[in-house]
């Protein structure tokens, strides 16, 4: 039985991917971290009910200079993970927001 919240805490605007094995299926929860860093948190499960902490997708400064930016106007808002063609990789998608 799956407990909420899967992931206790602050884990805003989730998105989920599949990634089919042969060994089994594996999954991926991309979570906002606004501006916050380093930038979005990857967690990983084999049966959507176990999570553990992966990754950050957004690491460097070269990946992503926020410089400049107000506050708010966030990496990894709305962030989107999908399969990118081979199954060991997923791509995360995020805007920049930028109030003028």
């Amino acid at each position: 039985m799956i407990a909420n919240p899967i992931l206790p805490g602050f884990h805003a605007d989730p998105s989920i991917c599949r990634v089919p094995g042969e060994g089994g299926d594996d999954y991926y929860i991309a979570t906002s971290t606004f501006e916050w860093w380093p930038g979005v948190r990857i967690h990983h499960s084999k049966d959507l009910v176990n999570w553990r902490h992966h990754s950050y997708a957004v690491t460097r400064t070269s990946q992503l200079d926020l410089n400049g930016h107000p506050d708010s106007a966030g990496v990894g808002v709305a962030v989107q993970v999908q399969l990118a063609g081979a199954r060991d990789r997923i791509a995360v998608v995020s805007p920049v927001h930028q109030v003028l």
